[in-house]
């Protein structure tokens, strides 16, 4: 017994004490978060020197306004506001096509009489009732030939001359008048 040498398990590690003690003093991730007051005030400085600068934009765009209606430069003023204006009707027409398409699409799903009621409805209260009315609607289902997924056949008198040497069709009024 004094001469057996004593093996450590294999699940067992065995880890320097100077590894644990580099491993406890390494810093939480918490110390790399920002604390909410100082966030607060890194956004509100934010918005404070966003409207600022907002300010000043329109300001220098005021003034170099007032600069060419000195010159007498209207023809480039109204350029330009026209541009602004051709651009703004496009986008608005583009909007409207696409307003009156959604709701052409959500109204063709209903009868005349459902559809003059919800027609004054704005878009997204339409939206809403179609979304309601969909998730309500009950499909219909034919009960009197519940599971069957066949149909009867023709007999053999109302079979045209193709459908009697068709091989699917002739085998299917086989098995019809068999199972008789």
């Amino acid at each position: 017994m004094e001469n057996e040498k004593v093996t450590p398990d294999v699940k067992q590690e065995n880890t320097p004490a100077e590894e644990v003690k580099a491993q406890s003093v390494t810093p939480d991730a918490k110390q790399d978060q920002i604390p909410y007051t100082r966030f607060k005030e890194v956004v509100a400085s934010n918005k404070d020197l966003k409207s600022k600068l907002e300010e000043f934009e329109s300001a220098a765009e005021k003034q170099r306004v007032a600069e060419l209606e000195k010159k007498g430069e209207y023809e480039t003023l109204l350029g330009e506001v026209t541009k602004k204006y051709e651009v703004a009707k496009q986008k608005a027409d583009q909007l409207d096509a696409y307003v009156a398409q959604d709701r052409d699409n959500i109204l063709s799903n209903y009868d005349t009489e459902e559809r003059d009621i919800i027609e004054a409805l704005p878009l997204d209260k339409l939206k809403k009732y179609h979304a309601n009315n969909i998730s309500k609607q009950k499909m219909s289902v034919d009960a009197s030939r519940a599971g069957v997924g066949q149909t009867t056949p023709k007999s053999f008198q109302e079979m045209t001359e193709d459908e009697r040497r068709d091989p699917a069709t002739w085998g299917a009024y086989l098995k019809s008048i068999s199972r008789s």
